[in-house]
């Protein structure tokens, strides 16, 4: 009976300190009900009046006046959006068959071209021009050269053929087709770079034309002039998310490690991107208020920079959560701020839910949040005169521990391997990557100042 009530009181400190959490699992487990079930709406309705009247015998037996009223309005939330959810699972667009019959496309580009090395990928939302409007449906492209003014926004003509694409043949396959859906893609093409003209341009893409793209070329000219191929290529898949040019043995060796994750632009790199960037505007003695909204602005950038990739949109919305927290001067509380990130993009995107990265992501930071300092304290104890083997060794290790212990399962699940050795791994490679991050862009920035001191950069970015 004590142990029953020591977890029940648990339970009701953290949906107390962390009410987001406490909804988060809520309608994660109704997005998951309605994913894996056939109910139809009358037997919703009948199940959201089963709940209710079993909550109004809960407050008249046992007398549960305190936390009745939000239970109530977070169980109908939970119906409701699994109704929603139900309703759209698998709600494919109604396919024109006469698009795949045509050989001439006309779309606009979504998204920039990414360098598979292989092939260039691109996603375009096609236009009716009869009509004169975009249609609901977008297709993947893949070509096998990249055209040099090409990019997002633009209005492109192609000649091929599109068709559906497959799902796993073998059962545990990779559901390719569902893969596609869930990021708003019905049809894929192959076609040639010839085939391929720009007819066009949308005048309301100017920032992104003007100013995020300009520049990311630039950061690529830039780490290919000074470094060699294999560095330059590490070091755009690090700060830009071009991970295209690296060679498929270093992909290999970092796989191995378990590694892999640096390689690609996340939230470790939005971490070590605005600490520094925080740091440096402190140095040259900009107000606190001042760097945390610079900072802020910064990582906005950086979001459309990385073409608003899912991983650095829900770290850029953690950190900017975190950072209105330090301003409005309240005591911040990580697990509902973190809950509070995930809701705010399942609200907008809730097939996100059954996406691997998104999974990822947060399967490793909730563990680092509940278990990190729990390690950390078994492992040094009381002991004081270890502190900085504490501050330097141990918690980077249970840092890493906890969250590849939260990632395990999941890792485990979708490659059917998982790494022993990530945790010691990760203690070498992250604090050089952390040092590899600003020194690439520090390297870009001075450029255009002294290239003598972009040369000192581009050494130091090689040497880690």
């Amino acid at each position: 009976m004590n142990l029953y009530d020591s977890r029940f009181r648990q339970l009701l400190v953290i949906k107390r300190k962390a009410p987001a959490f406490y909804c988060l699992v809520l309608v994660s487990a109704s997005f998951i009900a309605a994913f894996f079930t056939t109910l139809s709406l009358l037997h919703i309705a009948v199940l959201l009046l089963f709940l209710l009247l079993l909550l109004f015998f809960l407050y008249l037996f046992l007398h549960l006046r305190f936390f009745i009223i939000i239970d109530i309005v977070l169980i109908g939330a939970l119906i409701l959006s699994g109704m929603l959810a139900f309703n759209t699972r698998y709600l494919y667009p109604v396919l024109d068959k006469k698009i795949e019959t045509q050989k001439q496309h006309h779309g606009m580009i979504l998204k920039s071209p990414i360098n598979n090395k292989n092939n260039i990928s691109f996603i375009v939302r096609l236009i009716d021009r009869k009509r004169r409007m975009y249609t609901p449906y977008a297709v993947k492209v893949f070509t096998d050269e990249l055209l040099d003014d090409l990019r997002c926004g633009d209005i492109i003509s192609f000649s091929g053929k599109i068709k559906r694409p497959s799902n796993a043949r073998n059962p545990g396959g990779f559901m390719y087709c569902d893969f596609l859906w869930r990021q708003g893609v019905q049809y894929v093409s192959y076609v040639h770079a010839g085939d391929i003209d720009r007819v066009g341009m949308v005048r309301s893409n100017y920032i992104t034309r003007n100013l995020i793209f300009p520049f990311k070329k630039h950061c690529i000219k830039i780490s290919d002039r000074y470094l060699g191929a294999v560095h330059s290529s590490l070091l755009q898949g690090l700060t830009v998310g071009e991970r295209g040019k690296i060679p498929a043995e270093i992909k290999h060796i970092f796989s191995d490690a378990g590694i892999i994750h640096v390689l690609a632009v996340s939230g470790l790199h939005v971490g070590i991107l605005s600490f520094f960037l925080f740091i440096l505007l402190r140095s040259v003695h900009v107000p606190f208020r001042m760097a945390l909204f610079l900072t802020c602005i910064a990582l906005i950038f950086y979001v459309l920079l990385i073409d608003l990739r899912a991983p650095v949109v829900r770290a850029t919305l953690i950190f900017i959560c975190i950072m209105l927290g330090m301003l409005s001067q309240r005591r911040i509380i990580l697990l509902n701020i973190i809950a509070v990130s995930a809701l705010v993009i399942l609200a907008f995107r809730p097939l996100d839910l059954f996406d691997m990265g998104f999974q990822l992501s947060y399967a490793a930071t909730f563990s680092i949040v509940l278990f990190q300092k729990k390690m950390s304290d078994a492992l040094t104890g009381r002991m004081q005169p270890i502190r900085n083997l504490r501050r330097y060794i141990i918690i980077p290790f249970t840092v890493s521990l906890s969250a590849q212990l939260g990632a395990a399962p999941i890792v485990a699940y979708y490659f059917f391997r998982c790494s022993v050795i990530a945790p010691l791994s990760n203690l070498v490679i992250i604090p050089l990557v952390s040092l590899a991050i600003p020194s690439g862009f520090l390297m870009v920035a001075v450029h255009t100042l002294h290239p003598v001191v972009s040369r000192i950069c581009a050494g130091t970015t090689w040497f880690l």
